[in-house]
């Protein structure tokens, strides 16, 4: 868990690393509606029942709006209509301000609770008055699957990625920390139309892969989509007994973050 909170910590720095280098191109923008956009990620989220992980939201606000999204004005943040998800923890990660708008990154320590999948859109926030404000984020499919007896045979490597540019390829690193060859069996998505090319990936003893993993996007309406947020569910083999693994999430567009990019996000409404 500490390298994933690690790896957690990078993502939202390298976000608003990203953010000051297109401010000088995006001070005319117009914001619509209630003057916050979360950025709309399609993501596929795997995740162990009863672990817990860090998913990061970043949005923008309108400078000139009253900022209700503060620490002390929130009682509780929670995905809508989730029942696999408890967000035990939030936490307000402020960027930069500038003249028509502020970047700012919402934090949910989320545990997951109960096996099963979901698609989920919104996030709720129910403020310390009873208000509650629904946010959309995305399309998110979350898949939860029962704790197993793994040992942790197969581990993240070294050269672990956790943002890239452009939603084409799957980088991934992986260690083998058994004595016996693991055989990596599927990575799977869950987003309907999205396939990952495995192939043939098998790990000798102690042997660290760093594999780079070719995305087939199969409905043309996904060349639009910039921002993914994917966590794969990695299923293997060791000796004749299946595992499952979950690496680290990897953040798709916010390394590329630019003028075009931006303004192509915030057109798309639902603030």
């Amino acid at each position: 868990m500490k390298k994933f909170r690690t790896l957690s910590i990078c993502v939202v720095t390298i976000f608003l690393i990203g953010l000051l280098l297109v401010i000088l191109f995006f001070q005319r923008t117009n914001f619509k509606g209630n003057g916050y956009h979360f950025i709309q990620f399609n993501s596929s989220f795997a995740a162990e029942q009863h672990s817990n992980y860090v998913i990061d939201l970043p949005y923008f606000i309108k400078s000139s709006n009253k900022d209700i999204l503060l620490k002390d004005n929130i009682l509780n943040i929670r995905f809508k209509n989730s029942s696999l998800t408890e967000v035990e923890k939030f936490d307000l990660k402020f960027g930069d301000k500038l003249r028509n708008y502020v970047t700012k990154t919402v934090s949910l320590t989320t545990k997951f609770i109960k096996s099963g999948k979901e698609n989920i859109k919104y996030i709720e926030v129910t403020l310390k008055d009873g208000k509650k404000i629904n946010f959309y984020i995305g399309n998110w499919y979350f898949e939860v699957i029962e704790k197993s007896d793994e040992k942790g045979y197969l581990d993240i490597g070294k050269s672990v990625s956790v943002m890239a540019n452009y939603f084409t390829d799957l980088p991934m690193s992986l260690h083998n920390n058994s004595k016996y060859d693991i055989k990596i069996r599927n990575i799977k998505t869950n987003i309907p139309d999205i396939k990952v090319e495995t192939g043939s990936v098998i790990l000798k003893p102690g042997e660290y892969v760093d594999k780079v993993l070719k995305i087939n996007r199969l409905n043309n309406l996904y060349d639009k989509q910039v921002f993914w947020l994917i966590r794969p569910l990695i299923t293997y083999t060791l000796g004749e007994k299946e595992y499952n693994f979950v690496p680290p999430a990897i953040y798709y567009g916010i390394l590329g973050l630019n003028d075009n990019r931006i303004q192509e996000e915030l057109n798309k409404g639902d603030f």
